[in-house]
């Protein structure tokens, strides 16, 4: 292995995770890319996770053991990490969740020949609390839209990122923003660069009730709602409380589609072009589409039928989905099919 090879720092933050963290550490070692370190920051575990950790540090001198000492939460968590890594490159991969053996190694080449590439993700598996197969997670949208799309959604899976350290270290995970912290950093870092996926499974991502997704669900959404809110102010749009929750819901299905918010929702999502056009933050086609893409999924889901259709039709939003004509026949079916 040349000396030259770019060094891949592994940020694992580890919090009573004796059930799943020694499988988590054995898909690092197991990775075909070699020369990395993997830095566990233990935030102050209860159970047995400690002795695990120390049974694998003896193995492996790439290992790294910080400890918080008493639980201090994920975001000084992640900090610590962050600021302790050495390498070209950082990898996150929570303590539940299993490395493809080849995800370093495809991650770094596309890093090494995509240099204004700040931020990688990949698609996953969703696995249950044993292990089995729940889903599979596509990542099939072009690398060139997820900027636009972060206003809208996280389109990252945080166990799936390998970042450019020399970026993100600029950076940090600041309070407030969990349990999304991962989103609000990766919507700062992509500020700095390019940003993409790998449509290739290179995770395994586990869903239990442990999740601190689970576990938080309130909390999360009242996050994402105020990292949107930041992002919609760059756009030089305040949103009312009504559009904001509006806004979040696009996306995150905050709750069924009301027929009486057609127009508002509209008048909202045109109210972000002018706003684009005038901020020219987004590419302007780009972003026009995902205005009608969203607005056109609003509209099949209020359950109309044909009044949804003849809405989205009337809307001067249909005019940046006249391309996508195999999204449009989907959406005229679909809502015939599902009339309330």
């Amino acid at each position: 292995m040349s000396l030259n090879t770019p060094l891949v720092s592994v940020i694992m933050p580890a919090y009573n995770a004796e059930k799943y963290i020694a499988k988590s550490i054995r898909s690092i070692i197991c990775q075909t890319y070699k020369n990395w370190e993997l830095i566990i920051v233990n935030d102050g575990s209860t159970d047995g996770t400690a002795q695990i950790i120390q049974e694998f540090l003896q193995k492996d001198s790439r290992l790294k053991l910080l400890d918080n000492g008493t639980n201090k939460g994920l975001i000084v968590t992640r900090n610590k990490g962050l600021a302790a890594s050495n390498g070209k490159y950082i990898a996150n991969l929570d303590s539940d969740d299993l490395a493809n053996s080849e995800r370093l190694e495809k991650q770094v080449a596309f890093l090494e020949n995509n240099t204004a590439h700040v931020l990688l993700g990949s698609a996953c598996i969703h696995i249950d609390a044993k292990g089995k197969k729940i889903a599979s997670i596509e990542r099939n949208i072009p690398n060139d839209h997820l900027k636009t799309l972060l206003l809208f959604s996280n389109y990252f899976i945080n166990s799936s990122v390998m970042m450019r350290a020399d970026q993100a270290k600029t950076l940090r995970y600041i309070e407030g923003f969990a349990p999304a912290e991962d989103y609000q950093f990766f919507s700062q870092l992509c500020k700095l660069g390019s940003v993409g996926n790998l449509n290739e499974k290179l995770v395994e991502y586990r869903i239990h009730d442990q999740n601190v997704s689970s576990l938080q669900k309130g909390e999360k959404l009242s996050a994402v709602k105020k990292i949107q809110e930041a992002l919609l102010h760059v756009l030089t749009v305040t949103p009312s409380s009504k559009e904001l929750e509006s806004h979040s819901s696009l996306v995150n299905g905050l709750s069924k589609a009301s027929a009486s918010e057609l127009q508002p929702t509209e008048d909202w999502l045109l109210s972000l072009i002018a706003g684009n056009q005038k901020a020219m933050i987004y590419p302007e086609a780009i972003f026009n589409y995902y205005c009608g893409f969203f607005f056109r999924r609003f509209c099949q889901g209020t359950g109309l039928g044909r009044k949804s259709i003849s809405f989205f039709k009337k809307s001067p939003l249909s005019k940046y989905l006249k391309g996508d004509l195999k999204g449009n026949s989907i959406f005229f079916v679909k809502s015939l099919l599902s009339i309330s």
